[in-house]
């Protein structure tokens, strides 16, 4: 029984090889295939070290805004031109600086215009309600930042921010607690916001360092911090 077991699936094996193996059969051969090439490749350093920061990119240049490093609050910008193999320049200045130096801050480039969104300047104390504003130039550079006239109705830290329907929402952030609430604005035809409304219908959870993403005009809410616990939370909400 045993040697008929084997020869039964050699058979079979054999059969198998011919058939993948038949001109008529095989699928063709493509040389034009792109190969995903392991490993990472060192950049250039940046311009200072910081932490906290936001990254945006704008065409071909990749931006980060803001940031800490220690006790200082950045408002310096630095960007680097991304290359057409997805290598980058050195890294340098942007011409502006922000209004007021911020980590943890919530970042969205809608339209000509990139927009800056609460953050802080201290682990606790220190939250931002402030929010800027900067125009984006024909080759992709960004221009002087302007405080907007309107703030949010709570400060917060490591809010996140998106744009669904001609508004920014900011979602969760801790705000001397943690956060369920939801506020937007509405972006004018001059790139300016209108008055943050704070939305009544809250989070079914505070969120906090958790993770934000519209598809369409549907906003994903996943995961966070539980204060009380120390520890991540799993649930995800839209």
């Amino acid at each position: 029984m045993k040697i008929l077991k084997v020869l039964h699936c050699s058979a079979w094996f054999l059969s198998a090889l011919f058939l993948f193996q038949s001109p008529s059969i095989a699928a063709p051969i493509t040389t034009d295939e792109k190969a995903w090439i392991p490993g990472w490749k060192s950049g250039p350093a940046l311009s200072m070290e910081r932490t906290g920061h936001a990254a945006l990119v704008i065409q071909d240049r990749l931006y980060l805004i803001g940031g800490t490093n220690k006790e200082v609050y950045i408002s310096r910008v630095e960007y680097s031109h991304i290359g057409p193999d997805g290598s980058l320049s050195a890294w340098q200045y942007a011409k502006h600086k922000l209004n007021v130096g911020r980590s943890y801050h919530g970042v969205a480039h809608v339209g000509g215009y990139v927009y800056v969104v609460g953050g802080s300047r201290t682990n606790v104390k220190g939250l931002l309600d402030s929010v800027e504003r900067a125009a984006v130039n024909p080759d992709g550079s960004i221009g002087p930042w302007v405080l907007e006239k309107n703030k949010l109705n709570i400060a917060r830290r490591c809010v996140h921010i998106a744009h669904i329907n001609g508004y920014l929402y900011a979602v969760g952030g801790f705000g001397g607690k943690l956060l369920d609430s939801i506020e937007r604005a509405r972006i004018e035809a001059d790139g300016s916001l209108g008055e943050w409304e704070l939305l009544s219908d809250p989070m079914q959870y505070a969120r906090y360092v958790h993770a934000v993403k519209n598809v369409g005009d549907k906003l994903y809410v996943l995961g966070g911090h539980d204060k009380s616990a120390g520890v991540g939370i799993a649930s995800v909400e839209w």
